[in-house]
């Protein structure tokens, strides 16, 4: 049975680069418990009873409590990249130790021609842009801006051009494009003259960011983790529910809006006291927003074609007696279930024919990626083997333009090489690496 209970000016805290408990039964310390998250809290009370009935077998004269569990739903109105990851790697349980440095590109673009005029064209993640010609002696300001000016740059996603053409343009990347190892951009020598003219283009700084890789784990065990949480201006000491783990991941992407996430935690029914704990500053961080994300179908970027999409990822984990002891109320141990589920649903903008449809037409196992933010401060979802399916309606009318889009239902499936249906990564500021214990 369950007994629902949402609490007002509750604050829940939880460790800052998601760390995960030594074992089972060892709680992490309130010294871990050192960040707050922006995400609504709700309690539901998993009880499981026997009941005793009379000798004549139809009146109940007691019952008995076999056994009980807490399920906690944390909504988070908004998420960051590293908080996505943390959770994903807590739900697959198995993260690497990061690699990589954390940098923003720069490129150095030399050319001693005397005369004419030059492009520059820079292709990434999908989109392929060209400036119109440029003269030979294009000051750094100007240069900066043509750059800007493509769709595959954007404004403000060029630190700074300091330099000349002869003396060598250094182009520093920044904004969404920090911490990037972007390629290279392409100079067309044009109608560049005198000298050899033929422009040069080099990566003096490789741009990056730390990367993790998140993979599910072999044998069924599940990180555990704890969390703190009490109420505003309370003078009653803060709790802390521990032997936590995922039990699933709910998504919502919308191209218009802020992504949402629901995690969904099942944990240990009572809670014990947290000893000498100072509840940490809220701070709301910059949440992914639905326009930084992409979605890649069979190596296909599409940008303004994806509508929304939901992303289910359920560990399926048995809370049954496989769950608890032979005798005891309360969780001896919890593993993922044999049949975890990851379905995907998205609206893709298109019409009967396109190259969308007939590929779900097709039948064919396509690999699908959704990158979840900026490229530099990312959370990817990778499903290397997906069959995609039409919904049962098909086709549906979208926005106010009531433009035309595909409804795709996916079901992605074992891949050879992960020996699971999908994994994570991410580009992130996080040194340290997740699931620490």
């Amino acid at each position: 049975m369950f007994n629902t209970q949402r609490f007002k000016r509750l604050y829940a805290a939880f460790s800052s680069v998601f760390k995960k408990q030594s074992a089972f039964g060892s709680p992490l310390s309130a010294a871990d418990l050192d960040e707050r998250h922006n995400c609504t809290l709700t309690f539901e009370d998993v009880v499981g009873r026997e009941m005793v009935y009379d000798c004549a077998e139809e009146d109940v004269v007691d019952e008995d409590t076999n056994t009980q569990l807490k399920r906690v739903r944390l909504n988070y109105p908004s998420i960051t990249p590293q908080r996505l990851f943390g959770w994903i790697g807590m739900l697959l349980s198995t993260v690497a130790a990061p690699t990589g440095t954390s940098a923003n590109e720069v490129q150095t673009i030399t050319s001693d021609a005397t005369g004419g005029t030059f492009t520059a064209t820079f292709a990434f993640e999908g989109l392929t842009a060209t400036t119109p010609a440029l003269a030979y002696n294009i000051t750094a300001t100007n240069f900066k801006k043509a750059l800007e000016n493509l769709s595959s740059i954007g404004e403000g996603n060029i630190s700074s051009v300091t330099g000349t053409l002869a003396t060598g343009f250094v182009v520093t990347f920044g904004g969404k494009l920090a911490k990037t190892n972007v390629p290279l951009i392409s100079i067309g020598a044009g109608s560049l003259t005198g000298n050899s003219g033929a422009p040069t283009v080099a990566q003096t700084v490789q741009g990056g960011n730390k990367y993790h890789a998140a993979t599910r784990s072999t044998d069924d065990t599940l990180a555990k983790t704890s969390f703190g949480f009490g109420y505003e201006n309370n003078s009653e000491p803060a709790l802390e529910y521990y032997d936590c783990v995922v039990e699933s991941i709910t998504i919502n992407l919308n191209r218009r809006r802020l992504l949402t996430a629901e995690i969904v935690l099942l944990g240990r029914f009572t809670p014990e006291e947290l000893e000498a704990f100072d509840d940490p500053e809220c701070v709301i961080l910059p949440g992914i927003k639905g326009e930084d994300c992409k979605i890649k179908i069979n190596g296909q970027y599409l940008l303004e074609e994806f509508w929304q999409g939901t992303i289910t990822l359920n560990n399926a984990v048995p809370t049954d007696e496989d769950a608890f002891p032979f005798s005891g109320p309360d969780v001896s141990n919890w593993e993922r279930g044999d049949k975890p589920t990851y379905p995907l649903t998205f609206q893709i903008l298109g019409s009967e024919g396109d190259t969308i449809g007939n590929l779900v037409k097709a039948g064919t196992k396509v690999g699908i990626e959704f990158l979840l933010g900026d490229a530099g401060n990312r959370c990817a979802l990778i499903f290397p083997n997906v069959l995609m399916k039409f919904a049962s309606n098909p086709i549906q009318y979208v926005g106010t333009k009531r433009r035309s889009a595909h409804n795709i239902e996916a079901t992605p499936h074992k891949d050879a090489t992960l020996l699971a249906p999908f994994r994570a990564e991410a580009f992130l500021d996080q040194t340290a690496a997740f699931l620490q214990s």
